[in-house]
């Protein structure tokens, strides 16, 4: 395995990234946790996955993220490959918290995907990868606060010291609207509405009883698509993600997949001023080509100092 390391403290990236590259905080005062995701795509890489999975199981994790995609868009959602990969995840040795991604259920109206219907996937994997139950995913399993009255089970909730966490249903391909070439566009454009509703009702929450709680440093949401990749599909979401920001005091960090390569950046800017908003961080795991994953350490009592490292399997 090859480790590409990078760490910095939030609001001094260009500083740390020069003085102090390579060093990540003392595991005796901080806990880990691992993002992993877009992958494999072919079925030549299923072995490296799987390798992936024993890497990760040695590892002293509290928990693993999963930020979706876990096939390639254009091959099929059947019942079989969400078996496979359920029965993959169930390898984990640490607790493992899945978010879905386009590839396996927005994507799915595609020909060479099946020709289904995006919302019944939804339906299927949440079925399949047990979003409606209160726990993780993983042979050590944590509690988890999901938002099923919203009708969006896959939105999860959990704090892990001074971090609180939470999943967004929020995908690539412009997060599944006015996708032109589908039979579903109607169905999907309605859902796309609803779930967008539920998940700025998720964040605001979120965001909220991390001010409430003086106790949480740091605010983590996970997704699989890149709100900066795409048009339409993304304003909403970053609309509100820009105003939370800006209105919290602490820390937050959008962990996502979508794009398949490495990223740890302050890409968002208010709009008005066109200025870095200055608490709010991404965090991108690798992807096919390659299989990855990122190592996210979280200080004890400094969350916004993070250290953030790479791994690519060779």
């Amino acid at each position: 395995m090859r480790a590409l390391r990078w760490s910095s403290a939030l609001g001094a990236l260009a500083l740390m990234a020069a003085l102090a590259a390579g060093a990540a905080p003392a595991a005796d005062d901080a806990f880990r946790f691992a993002i992993v995701g877009d992958a494999p795509y072919a079925k030549s890489q299923d072995w490296k996955f799987l390798e992936l999975i024993e890497v990760l199981n040695r590892e002293p994790l509290e928990f693993v993220i999963h930020v979706g995609d876990f096939k390639s868009g254009a091959s099929p959602c059947d019942d079989a490959t969400y078996a496979e990969r359920r029965q993959w995840f169930d390898r984990f040795l640490h607790p493992l918290v899945y978010t879905p991604g386009d590839n396996e259920w927005t994507d799915c109206y595609r020909r060479r995907a099946g020709g289904l219907d995006p919302l019944a996937q939804l339906d299927k994997l949440r079925t399949v990868f047990g979003h409606r139950e209160p726990e993780s995913l993983g042979r050590r399993r944590i509690p988890l606060e999901r938002q099923a009255r919203a009708g969006y089970p896959e939105n999860a909730r959990w704090r892990h010291r001074n971090a609180l966490f939470a999943t967004l249903n929020v995908q690539g391909s412009n997060n599944g609207y006015a996708l032109a070439d589908s039979p579903f566009r109607a169905a999907t454009d309605a859902e796309f509405a609803r779930r967008g509703a539920a998940n700025a009702a998720w964040m605001k929450e979120t965001v909220a009883i991390a001010a409430a709680d003086e106790s949480i440093g740091i605010v983590f949401f996970a997704m699989q698509g890149d709100p900066l990749v795409g048009s339409t599909g993304f304003t909403d979401f970053l609309d509100t993600l820009r105003a939370l920001a800006r209105a919290s005091s602490k820390p937050i960090v959008v962990i996502h997949g979508d794009t398949h390569f490495f990223r740890y950046d302050q890409p968002f800017r208010d709009p008005a001023s066109g200025q870095r908003i200055a608490n709010l961080w991404r965090i991108e795991t690798w992807g096919d080509p390659w299989t990855g994953w990122v190592r996210v350490t979280v200080p004890r009592d400094a969350p916004q100092a993070l250290g953030v490292e790479q791994f690519v399997l060779p």
